[in-house]
């Protein structure tokens, strides 16, 4: 991008000038087409071998998360990540530290996500979603991580870090999952 300098800033700029200094993911007519990324904090909760999973139904597809959501603007991440748990499993948290980012692309680059994962210890019982995307917040045995359609697609390295007891904070790219 060319930064303007005291000498020319009253000067227009050319259209040369100005195609120069747009961002790269936009075209001539000034639409993206290059999803900016979306940040998605994430609870890693474990409780008694079992680990608390959001099961998500949005246009006829089925699949699971770690409980969480966006971040919106102005908030920081431990409070979307309470904001979210509230209203996805109806439970208030202790959240600690980082434990993954994860980040993953569509084929296409169409949609960017890059999700902080936390370690999270739920406190009280898992109550109803105000989400009508969610049909529950529940326990699942470890295990399940390996079979369910979890978004993004990392659930067997999570069963694998989880069964290890590897708390070292890691970075993932995943795979995308339509």
């Amino acid at each position: 991008m060319h930064a303007r300098t005291p000498r020319d800033a009253e000067a227009p700029i050319s259209p040369r000038r100005e195609a120069r200094s747009m961002p790269s993911n936009w075209n001539e007519s000034g639409k993206t087409l290059l999803a900016a990324p979306r940040v998605r904090v994430a609870a890693l909760a474990e409780r008694d071998g079992r680990v608390l999973l959001a099961h998500h139904r949005k246009d006829r597809r089925e699949y699971f998360l770690l409980p969480g959501g966006g971040v919106e603007s102005g908030e920081f991440s431990h409070a979307a990540l309470a904001r979210e748990l509230r209203e996805e499993a109806g439970v208030a948290c202790r959240i600690g530290d980082v434990r993954y980012v994860i980040e993953v692309k569509a084929p296409n680059e169409s949609r960017h996500l890059i999700q902080f994962v936390f370690d999270a210890e739920i406190v009280g019982d898992v109550g109803a979603s105000a989400d009508p995307r969610v049909v529950e917040c529940a326990w699942h045995p470890v295990d399940d991580l390996r079979r369910l359609r979890i978004h993004p697609a990392v659930g067997g390295t999570l069963a694998d870090d989880l069964e290890r007891r590897n708390r070292a904070p890691r970075y993932l790219v995943a795979r995308w999952r339509p």
